[in-house]
């Protein structure tokens, strides 16, 4: 008998996309509604929440949190949910969308810009490399996802600079971890130890954490875990501590209608009034106004 044809319907450009160099970028909770399709554009995505499948072309995965995605022209795929039951099963994936255009532009500029984007294609022929996929393994292309994700939704002087100068560093992150994948190793010139140091970090954030406490971790001096850990990150100890919190709040402020104290609280917040006034500088929304914002965003973003 013969196998029954799929049906598969293609995602325009002009959907998402000026012409040029843009970008654009969305938040979609995934559901078993969206059919399998292709795009007139590259997309990148990065599971953020949850696990479920990616159907791409003839191959089927398993994917949960931390997984990265690289979509070229006319390749086919759709997330799906581990379940049907939205409140046991979400799959959250943020996803970055652009032309050709925009790493042609990249390319142009030749030296280690076209040395970038020979992890994409060693050809440099955008229109047919094949897709790829990588883990991130220390939490740092999540915070870029979610850095180009503000910066788009939440236009502020420079945000526009701001989302290209993430995205450049967002195709040197995916780089190294295709160095990582080729060797088996992880790539010259990373940190291993604050890398293994910051993964603690991440599953204790919630709790009442110092800096002396992470640098036992590490088997360094408070001074020495200081330095290494901002050379390693940009960021402070307790900057970085915060940030981890307030992103696991917008999780939760935007899966769930749980109270915003309670979500600090377990976020390891113990003063509300000091959880508003940072989640304000930080996303530059109150915590009500950024469930609403990611409602509508996920409901605009259903593709």
């Amino acid at each position: 008998m013969q196998k029954a044809k799929r049906y598969i319907w293609t995602t325009p450009r002009e959907l998402f996309l000026a012409e040029g160099p843009d970008l654009y970028m969305n938040r979609v909770e995934e559901s078993f509604q969206l059919e399998e399709h292709t795009h007139e554009f590259i997309e990148l995505n990065y599971v953020m929440e949850g696990r479920g499948y990616q159907h791409i072309g003839d191959a089927v995965m398993e994917v949960a949190a931390g997984d990265v995605f690289y979509l070229p022209l006319g390749t086919s795929h759709v997330f799906r949910p581990a379940g049907a039951d939205a409140t046991k099963n979400r799959l959250i994936v943020c996803n970055c969308l652009f032309g050709p255009e925009l790493l042609e532009s990249l390319v142009s500029r030749g030296g280690e810009f076209a040395q970038l984007l020979e992890m994409l294609n060693k050809r440099l022929d955008l229109l047919e490399p094949g897709w790829k996929q990588w883990k991130d393994r220390d939490g740092e292309i999540r915070r870029l996802f979610g850095a180009m994700l503000e910066d788009y939704a939440n236009p502020r002087p420079f945000s526009r600079l701001m989302l290209q100068t993430r995205f450049i560093e967002l195709l040197v992150q995916l780089h190294r971890l295709e160095e990582q994948a080729g060797t088996g190793a992880p790539a010259a010139g990373r940190d291993d130890l604050m890398d293994k140091t910051i993964h603690w970090i991440r599953e204790h954030a919630v709790e009442r954490l110092t800096a002396g406490q992470a640098a036992a971790v590490a088997g360094l001096s408070e001074r020495q875990f200081r330095r290494r850990f901002t050379a390693r990150t940009g960021m402070g100890f307790l900057d970085y501590v915060h940030t981890l919190r307030i992103e696991r709040c917008c999780v939760r402020l935007a899966g769930s209608g749980d109270r915003v104290a309670d979500i600090a609280a377990e976020a390891g917040f113990l003063d509300v009034k000091f959880f508003n006034r940072l989640f304000k500088r930080k996303t530059g929304k109150t915590p009500r106004q950024y469930r609403i914002f990611t409602a509508e965003s996920t409901e605009v973003g259903k593709r």
